[in-house]
């Protein structure tokens, strides 16, 4: 009988995977996902996975709805300025660690219930402050589209310009703020 038996392999689930496969992805990034090296860390076949998750454009979707899980609920309480900027800071956080990620997000690959919800409230706060439901709908859109597109791109800042990424960002969306203040004032 062996002194050291193998450990015991830990039981697959699609949870289980998409934990795995997100701390993979802050160490190689997004695009070293794939289900061989994923695999590899549970002691099975890639084959094993597939029994869990069916491709891997299907795990990073999964992975993408993870993350947008992580954003906090924005209070219904707060006016739509408020809101705006505290989803902002809120997404930012969300995919610090997954900037690729926020690729797969801007592709709409997103399927979570918690983003849609957050999405409803970020129009029904743009409406009550009185913008028309497509006005909504396309700041909404805008608004999510340019920090998830600053996200996307932090990975191709050169190295000791991030402050200044940060102050283009918070730049970029005090102008949306001040433009759309501007809009509703008319």
């Amino acid at each position: 009988m062996p002194e050291n038996p193998p450990a015991p392999r830990e039981r697959l689930s699609a949870e289980r995977i998409v934990e795995e496969a997100l701390e993979l992805a802050k160490q190689e990034g997004v695009r070293g996902i794939s289900m061989r090296p994923l695999a590899a860390r549970f002691g099975v076949s890639a084959t094993a996975l597939y029994g869990h998750i069916d491709s891997r454009d299907a795990l990073l979707s999964m992975m993408l709805d993870r993350v947008l899980d992580g954003v906090p609920a924005l209070g219904e309480d707060l006016g739509w300025e408020e809101t705006l900027r505290a989803g902002a800071l809120q997404m930012r956080e969300a995919f610090g660690s997954y900037p690729q990620l926020a690729l797969e997000a801007l592709g709409g690959n997103a399927t979570s219930e918690h983003a849609r919800a957050n999405g409803e409230n970020v129009r029904g706060q743009l409406g009550a402050a009185g913008f028309d439901e497509a006005t909504a709908n396309l700041v909404a859109t805008t608004w999510a589209r340019y920090t998830l597109s600053f996200l996307a791109a932090a990975e191709h800042v050169p190295e000791g310009n991030e402050p200044l990424r940060e102050e283009a960002y918070e730049l970029g969306l005090d102008v949306m703020l001040a433009g759309l203040r501007a809009k509703l004032a008319g």
